[in-house]
């Protein structure tokens, strides 16, 4: 959790700006949450989520979102981050091997729930971006970008004497016919 957090703030200082955490997200993510499981270390079940009026939601939103842009990492050390391992013996071989053990974590339902709607704003602001290895057919782009793009790259790395790795150039994918 801690490290998509970390994510979520280069991506936010990346884009110089607040991360906007829409109620739709928060609210799509409350309804993914399964009813019937075993609550947390703080007792929290899912099911009290789900009687959550729109005002209360509204608050969690906002909590969400001022944990998302907080550059303190004391703003994460909050009581439902915190979660318990259970050591359930499968009641088959020797007690004293590990194998032997399945573990099982409660997590709390609310940093579920948070974590489902950081997830959800990443993947949203990484979709904005294409993928670099599909410039040439996008509107406005050509090729030719991604060839400037890394011989840009390949004088940098040669003055500032970095090694450059290149894992592969599809040049069929780029072109239709090559001669």
């Amino acid at each position: 959790l801690e490290c998509l957090v970390r994510v979520a703030r280069r991506v936010q200082r990346a884009r110089a700006g607040r991360i906007r955490l829409d109620m739709d997200v928060v609210l799509q993510e409350k309804a993914r949450m399964l009813t019937g499981k075993a609550p947390g270390p703080d007792g929290v079940a899912a099911e009290l989520l789900h009687l959550f009026d729109w005002h209360t939601t509204e608050i969690f939103r906002q909590v969400f979102e001022r944990r998302i842009n907080s550059d303190d990492d004391e703003a994460t050390e909050v009581a439902w981050n915190q979660s318990i391992l259970h050591a359930l013996y499968k009641g088959k071989g020797s007690r004293t091997l590990l194998a032997n053990w399945r573990f099982i974590s409660l997590v709390p339902v609310v940093q579920k729930w948070y974590e489902g709607a950081l997830w959800t704003v990443v993947a949203r602001r990484r979709a904005r971006a294409p993928p670099p290895w599909i410039y040439g057919y996008i509107q406005g782009r050509q090729a030719s970008d991604l060839v400037h793009a890394l011989s840009w790259t390949m004088l940098r790395c040669a003055e500032w004497h970095l090694p450059l790795l290149v894992a592969s150039i599809d040049v069929n994918t780029a072109f239709d016919c090559i001669d």
